[in-house]
């Protein structure tokens, strides 16, 4: 058994002895050529065009012939001497009129008189109150947080709409209660 023991010891031994590394294979080195040289041709040559200087004048036609006269002519004897057509005088140029005042526009007259100011402004009014009846009429509570801000803003409307009552625009006053009623309505929807 001795003898197994020991075979089997050189067997292993006997294998990494006659292992060896292998060497690399040489191999050629890759050598990178050299750049070519550039060659840059010269832009072709454009042949001179040789260009025409101005274009020569057209002579002037000829005037048209006079009409001829189809009348007879009279007996008497033309005189042979032309009298000398009557010279020109020298118009001085008139100074242009002053040029005459703009007419005065009247001013605007707007139509509010006392009882069209008292319709407008109950007119406003009503459509206020619509409006912040619509708008109360709204949870807060239930609203997110988006339709919270819009409600936010059709308060801020509302309240302008007052101010401009107050200050007798009543145009712009009832634009902000509308659209304040507009969003009242928007919102008791959702």
């Amino acid at each position: 058994m001795k003898n197994w023991l020991c075979l089997l010891a050189l067997i292993p031994a006997a294998a990494c002895a006659a292992a060896q590394a292998k060497q690399p294979l040489d191999r050629p080195s890759l050598e990178v050529p050299p750049v070519p040289a550039r060659l840059i041709e010269p832009l072709p040559v454009a042949e001179k065009i040789e260009r025409p200087t101005a274009p020569e004048p057209v002579p002037e036609l000829p005037s048209a012939p006079a009409p001829t006269a189809t009348r007879k002519p009279t007996t008497a004897p033309r005189e042979t001497a032309k009298p000398e057509p009557p010279k020109p005088e020298p118009v001085t140029p008139e100074p242009p009129p002053p040029p005459s005042p703009a007419p005065t526009v009247p001013p605007l007259r707007s139509a509010n008189t006392a009882s069209d100011n008292a319709e407008a402004s109950r007119q406003g009014r009503d459509l206020l109150d619509r409006a912040k009846k619509s708008l109360e009429s709204v949870d807060y509570r239930l609203l997110s947080s988006e339709q919270q801000g819009v409600y936010n803003q059709a308060k801020v409307l509302l309240q302008q709409a007052e101010e401009k009552l107050k200050s007798n625009d009543f145009e712009l006053a009832k634009s902000f209660a509308e659209r304040a009623e507009q969003i009242a309505k928007q919102l008791q929807k959702r």
